[in-house]
């Protein structure tokens, strides 16, 4: 999927409304790369998301951030223009962060094309996830109590009635 621009438009405008829609709007962290893989636009929070000192400079040329990054716009401009990973970033001291990285060409109405980095937090769905897992063992746990004291109960009663058999029986015993 890419995103074109189909009317001309003054640059200007242009990386002023995404500038707008990537601050206000999108809850993801965003860097835009031009063709020359230098950063154009970038979201408040791409730094904080990233663990690094920000905000990042115009036209940073995208080999100066981490790895993953720069691999993913190698990977874009390159061979696969959707190309999308998760990683786990070391931040400053901190637990890794799982971050899915996502790459999508932006193509202007002049032909150029530039790549935009969506950063999203993960750790939240991957909490999810692990709590869903701790919930199906729960349930799991229960069914296979309920399901014992079924079987138990059975044998009781089968006691019982033999009990209420013996005693109707023998009502002196």
């Amino acid at each position: 999927m890419s995103l074109t621009v189909h009317a001309p438009v003054d640059c200007g405008d242009l990386a002023a409304s995404f500038n707008r829609l990537i601050q206000g709007e999108l809850t993801v962290a965003t860097l835009v790369f031009d063709a020359h893989q230098q950063l154009r636009l970038q979201s408040p929070d791409a730094a904080r998301m990233l663990g690094l000192e920000g905000p990042f400079t115009a036209r940073q040329p995208a080999k100066t951030f981490p790895r993953p990054i720069y691999d993913l716009v190698q990977k874009a401009v390159n061979t696969d223009p959707t190309a999308s990973n998760t990683e786990l970033f070391q931040r400053n001291g901190t637990p890794p962060l799982p971050l899915r990285l996502t790459a999508l060409p932006l193509i202007h109405a002049d032909g150029q094309t530039s790549i935009a980095i969506f950063i999203q937090d993960v750790s939240l769905a991957r909490r999810l996830e692990a709590d869903m897992r701790q919930l199906d063992r729960l349930a799991s746990v229960g069914t296979l109590a309920a399901e014992m004291a079924h079987e138990v109960r059975n044998a009781l009663v089968a006691v019982k009635t033999f009990v209420d058999l013996l005693l109707e029986q023998n009502p002196h015993a």
